[in-house]
């Protein structure tokens, strides 16, 4: 996901142009599902589609409201050829007697995008589930794709620090059987389970998984075989190590024996090297501690000896009083 990659593909077209995009996906028009309450979202207007800011906000999916069923059929164009199929809860209703009734579609299915485009977008959500946050939906011998989302829930026309978690994507077989799926975690209660990487994809492969079982998708059976040998091939490779090793019991001896064998045996030493410590390694020896050396002393009677001037010599008695006159 990068929304700054989103906004500049987004700047390439002008607002009418981005516009009408999302509505050919189906986008702020209701689904055609076969439910009541098929609500058609909303976008922002085109006067505001227009400015740079409001469309690349728009383009990574704020400000603007989206229901399940509306992602879940824009999903579908990218395993269709660019055909978005409206999504159906009830495919015939039946009586006592055995007699089918189709119901209409609300609406038909769209042309969505044309069908190079829907192919190269396909490609990059098989790339997801190779090596992006969708990882945990793979599953052996069958094509997954698909995109993890996370959305901020909007309250009293202000962001919450709420989220729902999404993952929607395909599965299909080689047998030309295809299914497009939709997973939605509303309002995770545990931090990390806010990515869709940890709710939403693993509940993504179960459903999977249950498509396989009932026999609406078959995986191929090379592949899967494939997958059985890499991971026996790396897990059995521990055991073939052990199995090389002498398994035979040692002989037993008797208990007086031992004690001959014992006194005559001289001890020998060990060829297996010591283990040698850091410091030997790296030849560091402890570094012996120098004692310190007195301060010499100094006397402060001779310092000031050798500072001082020499006194001058005494005066006699004669002299002293001429000084004085």
């Amino acid at each position: 996901s990068s929304n700054v990659g989103i906004s500049q593909i987004s700047w390439r077209l002008t607002g009418e142009e981005f516009r009408d995009g999302l509505l050919n996906f189906g986008i702020a028009k209701p689904s055609g599902l076969d439910l009541s309450r098929d609500l058609p979202g909303q976008l922002k207007p085109l006067h505001l589609l227009n400015n740079k800011m409001h469309r690349a906000n728009s383009s990574y999916g704020y400000g603007m409201l989206v229901t399940f069923a509306q992602l879940f059929k824009a999903y579908s164009a990218f395993n269709n050829d660019g055909v978005a199929v409206t999504p159906r809860i009830v495919d015939y209703l039946g009586d006592r007697k055995g007699k089918r009734y189709t119901l209409k579609p609300k609406m038909g299915n769209t042309q969505a995008v044309g069908k190079k485009a829907a192919n190269q977008i396909h490609n990059i959500l098989l790339e997801v589930v190779k090596r992006g946050t969708g990882v945990k939906a793979q599953y052996p011998g069958l094509e997954i794709g698909g995109k993890t989302g996370t959305a901020h829930i909007a309250k009293h026309g202000h962001y919450v620090r709420e989220y729902h978690s999404s993952f929607y994507g395909f599965a299909n077989d080689k047998q030309g059987n295809k299914y497009t799926i939709g997973v939605l975690v509303i309002k995770a209660k545990k931090y990390h389970k806010y990515f869709a990487s940890q709710s939403a994809v693993p509940t993504f492969k179960n459903i999977t998984k249950i498509l396989v079982e009932q026999g609406y998708l078959k995986p191929d059976p090379k592949e899967m075989i494939q997958e059985d040998k890499e991971s026996s091939f790396y897990g059995n490779k521990e055991k073939d190590v052990t199995a090389s090793k002498p398994t035979t019991p040692a002989p037993t001896i008797s208990t007086h024996k031992k004690e001959k064998i014992i006194k005559s045996k001289k001890v020998k030493k060990s060829t297996k090297p010591k283990k040698q410590s850091i410091k030997s390694l790296f030849n560091l020896k402890k570094k012996t501690k120098l004692k310190k050396k007195p301060k010499p002393k100094i006397d402060i009677q001779t310092s000031k000896k050798t500072t001082q001037k020499k006194p001058a010599k005494q005066k006699s008695a004669n002299e002293l009083f001429e000084d004085l006159f």
